[in-house]
């Protein structure tokens, strides 16, 4: 499988689950990750349990429990970097989300049902934060609906988030996951397993390939 570009990733997001996304950066909340998982394993991911607008640490941190627990019922076993992840690095998100749009294509061609991401929100009471008009739209992209009528202005850099070591992080969701599933079970059957493991190895055999091909460059 060909791995999305940065700005595919956006626009997927934008056109399927958050017309407001800016950035991948965002992902940080870990609130879209969960929405990505629930569209293809229905019952899978607790989204009543989500922070939605996610400020501080604590809060992002409940969210990507809440998306191991999903990723554990799902049987999907990718290891979720959370330290990484918490805070707002392209890199991290770029590579994770990848992955995650590779499970989303599978699962679609396995003839998973049509998501309705906005009615899901509605179901669990959600209201998401306004795109700020000062946030950027990120290089080539197009601002969204709500940043269209305004002047844009130049985002304030992210402020970093404390510091936490990655075994506390990684601790803290593995704690936390088998308390956060839910009882409803989830359809799917070996051979959709056999078919997420595969695309698994897909991905990464195309990143130590594209890591070679930089340093043969360098």
């Amino acid at each position: 499988w060909e791995l999305a570009t940065r700005r595919e990733l956006v626009q997927w997001i934008r056109g399927k689950y958050q017309p407001n996304f800016q950035r991948l950066e965002d992902l940080s909340t870990g609130a879209v990750y969960c929405q990505v998982l629930d569209s293809v394993y229905p019952g899978a991911v607790a989204l009543e349990r989500v922070k939605w607008n996610a400020a501080g640490e604590k809060e992002r941190l409940t969210n990507f429990q809440v998306l191991q627990a999903g990723l554990e019922r799902a049987k999907l076993t990718k290891h979720v970097p959370v330290d990484s992840l918490l805070r707002p690095s392209v890199s991290a998100h770029l590579e994770f989300s990848q992955w995650l749009k590779v499970v989303h294509d599978r699962r679609l061609i396995a003839g998973v049902p049509e998501y309705d991401a906005a009615g899901r929100l509605d179901q669990v009471g959600a209201k998401l934060r306004p795109a700020s008009d000062g946030a950027s739209a990120g290089p080539g992209l197009e601002p969204p609906v709500s940043m269209r009528r305004s002047k844009l202005r130049t985002p304030s850099p992210s402020s970093p988030l404390p510091g936490r070591g990655s075994s506390w992080a990684a601790s803290a969701v593995a704690t936390s996951a088998s308390r956060s599933c839910a009882q409803a079970p989830v359809s799917a059957t070996s051979s959709d397993h056999s078919a997420e493991e595969g695309a698994m190895r897909q991905v990464e055999q195309l990143r130590r390939a594209h890591a070679k091909a930089e340093r043969v460059r360098a």
